[in-house]
């Protein structure tokens, strides 16, 4: 599914429409961490006195480790407690360790510059065991978790400005709409890092002055593919100066621009981004290549998506029919589909029709068009009917973060006896897998892939398995 199919900004939710601003003298609170939280911050208790009234709260302060004693300048309160900002570390935990990057703590593309690495991945396995847990979902077995080394990420979306004389390019700060360039990041492949430079320093010179937005960047195996996500309309002078730089860079493969949530527009091509998948068998040199469109979902890391198509493929390769719920390109369906003289036959499923061409394109160019069916349907609107599961043995669904709550009632009253769910966010996974539960599945299996490093996302895969012939 294209998780972005509107750049209109979401009003924000409740929660955050709660959060006042405190004034800028509050006074310094001095508060010692117990925790990190679910959100990456650090955890704290302390007294504040707010309109006349003093009460104990909880301190949220990013860029601090449990143990630590700190000095923080308060600045908003919210319906949970207090956000903070470190001011002075007092004493610092034992697992704390010097930045990497010369963007931290600044930059909002990571949180734990500061955490020694083994703290950093017992901290990530940990919240994930807790929450699942919370929901009464246990698996029986965990796999070895993943965690994506640096230099690895291969898909960014930066915001931009242009502003008078120069461009700022780069991630927001946290909580701000600041823009930081990620110097010396060690998340981004450097082959992003480097076009970002060049964005700042040559291509984006060409917007009208004023102009903002956000910039995705996803690198294919043949260059950069960049869609432009721009708030105002661009001219035509613009428009013919951006593409004329575009195409004297070799970098850039693909350059694509979106105006307020419209199509994109591409603008400059020097042939389709290409994507190759290795498929799951013992052949090296069996792959098969994905022609991204623009604007297409694709996951961040590519050892990440391996190792999920991997488990996938492991599970499901001796069922015959599979139905894949936002399905996107096929990203891990495909191996059951082309490894070998597969039988297996795949119905797909996604509300973007742009990325089921190019899934069907790639079944078309490697003979195997019988065997995949598209349909481009919003499960969240029309989600598949328990009539309409009959017959499947296996499925694969792969939500956006706010989960498959429609579709999930359907899937847990199937006779499908194999379910592969993965999910970008363990709390919407949690509530879905619960129903699954309900419906008679057991947790097999579960693994922690963390493809956002250094930060407190997480992505997760899991087998379910129900004894149809027993019902």
């Amino acid at each position: 599914m294209n998780r972005r199919a509107s750049f209109r900004r979401k009003k924000p939710s409740k929660a955050k429409q709660a959060k006042s601003n405190l004034p800028k003298n509050a006074p310094l609170i001095q508060v010692t961490i117990s925790h990190i939280g679910g959100r990456g911050d650090g955890v704290g208790t302390a007294e504040f006195t707010h309109n006349y009234e003093t009460k104990e709260h909880h301190i949220f302060v990013p860029d601090t480790l449990a143990g630590e004693e700190v000095i923080v300048q308060p600045t908003n309160l919210t319906g949970q407690g207090i956000q903070a900002e470190l001011r002075e570390l007092v004493k610092s935990a034992d697992n704390r360790k010097a930045p990497d990057c010369a963007a931290s703590p600044a930059c909002g593309g990571c949180q734990f510059q500061h955490m020694e690495p083994s703290s950093y991945q017992s901290w990530k396995k940990d919240q994930l065991v807790a929450t699942l847990g919370r929901a009464g979902i246990e698996p029986e077995a965990w796999r070895d978790a993943y965690f994506a080394p640096s230099y690895q990420r291969r898909r960014a979306r930066l915001a931009f400005r242009r502003r008078q004389d120069d461009v700022i390019i780069g991630f927001r700060a946290r909580q701000s709409h600041q823009i930081i360039f990620p110097a010396e990041c060690t998340v981004l492949a450097p082959e992003i890092l480097a076009l970002v430079t060049q964005l700042r320093d040559d291509i984006f010179i060409s917007l009208q002055s004023g102009m903002t937005g956000e910039v995705e960047i996803t690198l294919c195996d043949n260059g950069c593919d960049i869609v432009i996500y721009s708030d105002e309309v661009i001219s035509g002078d613009v428009t013919a100066s951006l593409t004329q730089k575009a195409a004297a860079n070799d970098a850039i493969v693909r350059l694509c621009v979106v105006t307020k949530g419209e199509a994109p527009l591409l603008l400059f091509a020097t042939e389709a981004p290409a994507i190759s998948w290795q498929l799951s068998d013992a052949n090296p040199d069996n792959k098969i290549i994905l022609h991204p469109a623009p604007a297409s979902f694709l996951q961040a890391d590519k050892q990440a998506e391996t190792i999920m198509a991997q488990d996938i493929f492991e599970c499901l390769s001796g069922c015959e029919r599979i139905v894949d719920l936002f399905a996107g390109s096929g990203t891990l369906s495909s191996h059951l589909l082309f490894n070998g003289n597969s039988a297996s036959t795949i119905s797909a499923f996604d509300s973007g029709q742009t990325a089921l061409s190019a899934y069907e394109a790639i079944a078309h160019r490697n003979g195997k068009s019988m065997q995949l069916e598209t349909m481009a349907r919003n499960l969240f609107h029309a989600p598949l009917t328990p009539k309409e599961l009959e017959g499947f043995d296996a499925a694969i669904i792969d939500p956006p973060r706010a989960g498959a709550s429609a579709q999930m009632p359907a899937l847990a009253q199937s006779q499908i006896p194999h379910i592969i769910m993965v999910s970008c966010n363990p709390h919407s996974f949690a509530k879905d897998a619960q129903i699954l539960l309900e419906g008679g599945y057991h947790c097999r299996w579960a693994r922690l892939v963390d493809q956002f490093a250094l930060t407190s996302h997480s992505e997760l895969i899991a087998y379910f398995f129900k004894d149809c012939e027993s019902d």
